[in-house]
Formats: structure tokens, C-alpha cells, sequence
């Protein structure tokens, strides 16, 4: 009903004008748009803290909306109304997911005016005062129930709304000093009358009318946004958005779930990651529990698996943008635990402009583990352990954002020895927003530090690399009259680079400066009803000490084609580089003759968007050259890749149950040379299939699993290989002929249940990942030993059944 009256008012509305100040502003012609629709009821509970009215009379408040083409709300602008009411508008509407606006069959983002209604909470506290009990009423009395006084009507009757549960005392004053009355006691209970209370339920409150829909430009044509609020109840996420993202198609699963991403045939470093379109290297904590950023900063996830456009850069595959939360408005505070790490978040708003948001976690799981009767400290180091920490400033168009992690992996192998990973980084990222010449001016300067230790005992090696340096990305943007649009900017790093590399009581130690500073830019061409094309270009640049300078264009374009109303159809290509591994670069003399890394290709898709169904097909052909890798023969090459692919999806949301199975099969090979054979890279996994369910059991209870089924790995050379269990302390031999390890499947579900209160909630959980227990071996990503064709196998966690909490307090 709501979405009907939504479309109805949406198509016969005239063309109207961005709201002043909005981005996107300008004239918008008339088109037939079908606008957002909440997939649940939008509820907007009256504030805990403001007095209930006697009456009923509602409060209005309107609101602009910002809906992207995923159905996210990436902005609110409150247009009439005070706090506490807006704040508690804003605070539901964020945490409702909407169905995305439809132009001509195709996804678009929108600026959606709404009006709501908040509803004073009911009356639960009524009754009538009588001579002599059922006799004449008396009016004119003055009767109190927690802290609320009403008068008695004509009729005697006195009504309260919205008192809270608990015993209570009624207070009757008469002035007239004839009537003696004693003050009853009272016990209101939650969702219950008693003697003197009629509970009246009143039913949840809709979206009355909207004044208009305003368009706005869409972005990349394969785009795959993830929100918090989404997967809040996916199995194997921990309350994690972006542990989603090896669920999605484009991307397939890392051995061990180990935290890289391994996307459309590329290797862990083939795939650019960022927050706020700051390059970090990682998103994930090794061991791929969590991201790098606690939840409450996260506002969404931009996951590019092709066709990004030209700001991304320094990534042959894919690319990986968390985008943080605006500004908080009102002060929220989350805190939690489980047996894998605990956590804590506070964001706090300084008057209109500024707002001042925290957030710390610390894993213990290996802890936990050696705690288990059995499981001695050795077996507990298969558990990774990680901490990390943020600390935001916002005011005005002005924020900083510090973050911090460190990372430990130790896996030892049957001999005793010992192969480690130790990663962190601390960074300070800065943005300021202005305008120029009536254009929007981003500028994003950011400082980093950045340690890498790697060692494997059984080989005698060990190799420390430090990064100290900076960088900024200075971005205009013209977003134009929906015919065209553009933008450009420079996305510049600079780094110092240390590099030490022991081996048997040799080694080497290197330093150097490696910079990029890159320009792009992108056009944007077509109307939003209608066909769409991006064109774009970045000039990738690498300046090392010593070296000669390298550059080379990379440009790419996508399009996108309407057909119908729920039928769209998109395609991109494009030319991608990225420097080859600083420690290779520095490292060896060879390293001054290695070019840009290369891949080029492209893939075609298309989509169908009927109400709760989406249907998404796509298909992809890259070509990699100039791989930096070192061949059999030990000397420093640049080899050759291919990758082909077909990922499917299909997706169902609705009121009370949403999910998703996912589908694809692709090839990823390489070769040294051009006379070789091709033969499978070493994450090359044919077949991905991927089954999600969330299922809302109501009072809060929501029931989740996922299913996952991922092809073995490829198996090399000719020796058998062994693969040692640490939990097991046992050793299992690989044999190459076979081809491959063992196919990796697994179960994972989540039960969890919501408690609501006044100003907080309460949110418990039971997440069972590897319901089974099925364990296989897998390779071991180290993120730099590979490339030196180094590989060793380990297995994975056990069932691991994780019982979590987490309270909220004013979100």
C-alpha cells in the first residue's frame, strides 16, 4: 500500500528542484519515476524524553531523503520539525532498508521528500471517578501518575499516555475539602491493563504523502553495495558488513578465510582497497574475522569487482571502498564481546557542526582456545590476533580520521618450525570540502605508517618492510544537468620506503622513495532515463630512487542500456596497472628494469529488478601481463595471465525474509612465457557457489545461514607436499597428481534476538560457523612469500560456536 501511493504521487508530480544546498541541484525533466518503497513498516516511536499530549494530535516532520541505487540512505535533511522529535525521524529512517527508485527499468539514486507522522504513544493509564464508586462522576479533580497531571472531565474520566511500566502511585487532589480520597496504588505492566489501566495499541505510523522524487547521478555500472544494517544477521560476519563482501560474486573465497581478497582471477595485492578513497593495505584482519574499522563507523561498502572508474587506481583486479558514517546526530554508544574479540564505540555530536566518534577491539581468541582442556598454546596459535583503533573529528565540512591495527599469524609446521605474519599501520586521514567556482572541491590528505614481518624458520628467512609517507587526492566534480557531468583530480602518493631481507645470516638492506602521482579523470554522458556511458582516464606514474620514471594511460568506459522497465543491460572495458611489490622493486637489481603491471579486458552483464527479486548475470575476460613474479629458474620475471568468468546472483527481499545464492565459474591461468602451457594460478577455484537466508521470526528473533561450496586449489610440482594441522599437531601428505586439495564446503547460521528499551537496546547471538566441521587443507596467504614461490598448506578452525552480545544506546 505504501509503495502504491508512493509511485502513484511520484509519476503524477511535476518536475521540481533539488532542495537549495543539495548536491545535484539544477532543473530535472519530467520522467516517470517509480520512487523508493520501505521494504518493512516505518515505524517512528514518540521520544522517551518528551512529555505525552493529552490529545492525539500527531507531530509532523519532513524529511529529504538521499536513497542510492542500492536502496541505501546515504543522506537525511531535516526540512520542519524540533528535537527530540526529528532526531528520533532520522534515527528510524536510517535504520529502514528501502527498495531503490526505477527510471525506465533502471536503478537510480534520489532525493525523496517524505512526511512522517510520530504518533503519541497510547493511553495506558484511564479511568473515572465516581461518588460512592459507581455513582455520580465527579469533574474538576486533579489526578497525577508519573510526574503527568490531567483533570477529570465531565464525565469523571482522566486518561494517561505513555506511562512507563513499574508500580505507580495516582495522585487524586480535590479542592473541594468535602471529598476525602486516598491515593491508589497501581502496577503497569508492558504491553498489559489492570484494575484502573486500558491498554489501546495504536497501529504503526505510515508515510502519508511524498512531495516529489529529484534524481542523481548514478555511479559505476557493476557496483555491489553492502550495508551494516543489511547483513546485521548473516552467519560468519560477527555483526560485520565486510566480511560479506567474499559472499558476492566477483569475488571467491580465500584459503583459510584468511582476510584478502581475491577477486576476478587477480591475487591478493591485484585488488585495491580503501576507506573514504584513502588506500590502506588491508580491510580485513588477518584471519578475515573482522574488518579494520569497527561497524559503528562503517556506513556502507563499495565493492567495484570490475569496470571502476579511473579515481581507483594502482589495481589491476578490483577494488574495495569502505565509506564511513557522517557525523553522528545524536550521542550513540555500542559496546560487546564474544569469544573471538570485544569491542567498544562512542560517537558523540558537539552542537550543529561537530561530533567527536572513538572505537577500540581486541581479539582473544587464541586465548579462548588455549583455555579448552586438550589444546596446548601451540595448537592455540592457529587463532589469529589482532587490535585495532579509531578516533574521528568532525566539524563542519571539515574531519580527520586516525586508525590504527596490528596483526600476528603464526602457523607451525610438523618439524616444529615456524612461519609468522606480523602487520600494522597507523594512519591519520583528513578531508576538507569546499567549492569552486560553484563546483564541489574534496581534498583528502592522509599520513601513514605502515610494518611488515614476514618468517618462515624452515627456510632461514625474514623480511621486514617499512613504509613511512603520505599522499592526497584532490577531487572536482561538476555533476551537470543529467545530460553530462564530470570530474577529475590527482590521487598522489608518496612513501619512503625500508626494506630489510635476511636469509642463512646474509642479507640485504634497501631504501628508497617510491611516489605515483596520478591524474584522472571521468565524463559522464546520457540521460539517467536512458542510455549512459562514463569515459575516463588515469595516467598511472612510478617514481623510485634510482630508477627511470614509468607511466602509462589507463583508460576505461562503461555504458549502460535500458530495456523496459525492469531490463537493463551494462558493459564495461578498460586498461588497469599497478607497480609491481615495493620489495621487488628495491630489493633486487633486476627490480630497476620491472615495468607496470597490466591488465586489460572488460565484461558484460545484465539486470533484472522486479520488486523483492533481483537478477544479476555478468561476464568477464582479462588479460594480465608483466605479472612480477620469480620463475623456476630463480631469476626475476615478469610473466602473463589470463582470467574468464560467469557470475550469476539472485536476490529476494521482503518483509521478514531477504537472501541471496550466488553462482559463478572462473578460470584463472598463467604462464612464464609465450611458448608455455598455460597452467592454473594458485587461487584458481572453478566453481563458487554461495546460498545466504535471513529469516525475521518476530519479537525480535532472527534466524540466518549460509552455505558455501568453493573448488579445491591447484596443486604444484611433482613432490608431495605436506600440509600440518595444528590444532591436530598431525601431518596429512598431498599428493600433486591429484590435481587439486580437497573441494572446500561449509555451513554457518546465526540465531540472534533484539531487545528494545527506552533510550538503548540489547542485541544476543549465537553464530555457528563450520556447523559441521569440515576442515581441508588449504594454502596459506602470507601476502609477499608467494611471489618467491614459497608456499605452505595448513587447515583451517574447527566448529566454532560464538556467542556474542552487544548493548546500544541511542541508535
Amino acid at each position: 500500500m505504501i509503495g502504491l501511493l508512493l509511485s502513484c504521487l511520484a509519476r503524477a508530480a511535476a518536475p521540481v528542484e533539488p532542495p537549495p544546498g543539495e548536491a545535484g541541484a539544477g532543473p530535472v525533466a519530467a520522467a516517470v519515476v517509480t520512487p523508493p518503497a520501505p521494504l518493512t513498516p516505518l515505524e517512528v516511536a514518540w521520544p522517551a524524553d518528551a512529555p505525552a499530549p493529552a490529545d492525539a494530535t500527531p507531530v509532523v516532520i519532513d524529511l529529504v531523503l538521499l536513497v542510492d541505487e542500492q536502496g541505501a540512505i546515504e543522506e537525511i535533511t531535516v526540512k520542519a520539525g524540533e528535537a527530540p522529535f526529528s532526531d528520533a525521524a532520522v534515527a528510524a529512517v536510517r535504520a529502514t532498508r528501502f527498495t531503490p527508485a526505477l527510471e525506465g527499468g533502471a536503478p537510480v539514486a534520489v532525493y525523496l521528500p517524505v512526511r512522517l507522522e510520530i504518533l503519541p504513544p497510547p493511553v495506558n493509564v484511564d479511568g473515572v471517578v465516581r461518588v460512592g464508586g459507581p455513582g455520580t462522576p465527579i469533574p474538576g479533580l486533579l489526578v497525577t501518575v508519573a510526574g503527568q497531571t490531567v483533570t477529570t472531565d465531565a464525565a469523571g474520566a482522566f486518561a494517561f499516555r505513555g506511562v512507563p511500566p513499574g508500580p505507580h502511585t495516582v495522585t487524586i487532589t480535590s479542592l473541594d475539602p468535602a471529598f476525602a480520597l486516598d491515593d491508589p496504588r497501581i502496577v503497569v505492566l508492558e504491553g498489559e491493563g489492570v484494575t484502573l489501566a486500558l491498554y489501546t495499541k495504536v497501529d504503526a505510523p505510515v508515510i502519508p504523502g511524498v512531495i516529489g522524487t529529484y534524481r542523481r547521478q548514478r555511479d559505476e555500472v557493476v557496483r555491489r553495495t553492502i550495508t551494516a544494517e543489511e547483513l546485521r544477521t548473516l552467519p560468519g560476519t560477527l555483526g560485520d558488513p565486510l566480511r560479506a563482501i567474499s559472499n558476492l560474486p566477483g569475488a571467491v573465497r580465500a584459503p583459510l578465510d584468511a582476510g584478502w581478497l581475491l577477486v576476478r582471477g587477480g591475487d591478493p595485492r591485484d585488488t585495491g582497497v580503501y576507506i573514504d578513497g584513502t588506500r590502506v593495505p588491508l580491510i580485513y584482519h588477518l584471519g578475515g574475522f573482522t574488518s579494520v574499522v569497527h561497524p559503528g563507523l562503517v556506513d556502507r561498502v563499495d565493492f567495484y569487482p570490475g569496470g571502476q572508474s579511473a579515481r581507483y587506481g594502482r589495481a589491476t583486479a578490483g577494488a574495495v571502498d569502505l565509506v564511513t558514517r557522517p557525523r553522528p546526530e545524536t550521542l550513540e554508544v555500542r559496546a560487546g564481546a564474544n569469544i573471538v574479540l570485544a569491542g567498544a564505540y562512542a560517537g558523540v555530536p558537539i552542537g550543529e557542526k561537530g561530533a567527536v566518534s572513538a572505537a577500540f577491539r581486541r581479539s582473544y581468541l587464541d586465548g579462548v582456545l588455549n583455555l579448552v582442556p586438550g589444546v596446548t598454546a601451540e595448537q592455540a596459535q592457529i587463532a589469529p590476533r589482532f587490535w585495532d583503533w579509531q578516533l574521528r573529528g568532525d566539524w563542519g565540512d571539515v574531519s580527520a580520521l586516525g586508525l590504527g591495527y596490528f596483526d600476528t599469524l603464526d602457523a607451525s609446521t610438523a618439524d616444529g618450525d615456524r612461519a609468522s605474519i606480523q602487520l600494522q599501520t597507523h594512519r591519520l586521514h583528513a578531508s576538507w570540502k569546499t567549492t569552486v567556482a560553484g563546483k564541489p572541491l574534496s581534498i583528502k590528505p592522509y599520513f601513514g605508517y605502515e610494518l611488515y614481518e614476514l618468517t618462515i624458520d624452515v627456510l632461514g628467512r625474514e623480511q621486514i618492510q617499512q613504509k613511512n609517507g603520505g599522499g592526497a587526492r584532490v577531487e572536482l566534480v561538476d555533476e551537470g544537468d543529467g545530460r553530462f557531468g564530470w570530474s577529475a583530480g590527482v590521487d598522489g602518493t608518496f612513501d619512503w620506503v625500508n626494506l630489510a631481507y635476511y636469509q642463512d645470516r646474509g642479507g640485504i638492506v634497501r631504501s628508497a622513495r617510491v611516489d605515483s602521482p596520478d591524474a584522472y579523470f571521468d565524463v559522464r554522458i546520457g540521460k539517467d532515463d536512458g542510455v549512459r556511458a562514463i569515459v575516463g582516464a588515469r595516467l598511472d606514474t612510478l617514481f623510485v630512487t634510482g630508477h627511470l620514471p614509468r607511466a602509462a594511460p589507463s583508460p576505461r568506459a562503461s555504458v549502460v542500456f535500458p530495456i523496459g522497465d525492469n531490463v537493463t543491460l551494462v558493459g564495461d572495458g578498460g586498461l588497469y596497472h599497478q607497480p609491481p611489490p615495493a620489495e621487488m622493486l628495491i630489493g633486487p637489481p633486476e627490480g630497476s628494469t620491472l615495468l607496470l603491471e597490466q591488465s586489460w579486458g572488460g565484461g558484460a552483464g545484465v539486470r533484472y529488478d522486479n520488486g523483492p527479486w533481483q537478477v544479476g548475470v555478468d561476464a568477464y575476460s582479462r588479460s594480465i601481463t608483466r605479472i612480477t613474479a620469480y620463475e623456476a629458474d630463480g631469476s626475476l620475471g615478469q610473466g602473463q595471465g589470463r582470467a574468464t568468468g560467469l557470475e550469476t546472483m539472485v536476490k529476494y527481499s521482503a518483509a521478514g525474509t531477504s537472501g541471496w545464492v550466488s553462482y559463478a565459474y572462473a578460470t584463472s591461468e598463467r604462464r612464464e612465457q609465450d611458448f608455455e602451457a598455460w597452467v592454473p594460478s594458485s587461487y584458481d577455484q572453478p566453481h563458487s557457489l554461495v546460498g545466504v537466508v535471513a529469516i525475521d521470526l518476530g519479537k525480535g528473533w532472527t534466524l540466518g545461514g549460509r552455505w558455501r561450496f568453493a573448488s579445491g586449489f591447484p596443486l604444484r610440482g611433482e613432490d608431495p607436499i605436506e600440509a600440518y594441522d595444528v590444532l591436530l599437531q598431525t601431518t596429512e601428505t598431498l599428493d600433486p597428481a591429484d590435481g587439486r586439495t580437497q573441494p572446500f564446503h561449509a555451513l554457518d547460521a546465526k540465531i540472534s534476538k533484539q531487545a528494545k528499551y527506552k533510550r538503548w537496546r540489547l542485541e544476543y547471538y549465537l553464530d555457528i560457523q563450520n556447523v559441521y566441521n569440515r576442515r581441508v587443507a588449504e594454502p596459506v596467504i602470507s601476502g609477499v612469500w608467494e611471489a618467491y614461490g614459497t608456499q605452505t598448506y595448513g587447515f583451517g578452525l574447527p566448529t566454532l560456536p560464538i556467542l556474542g552480545i552487544e548493548a546500544v544506546i541511542g541508535k
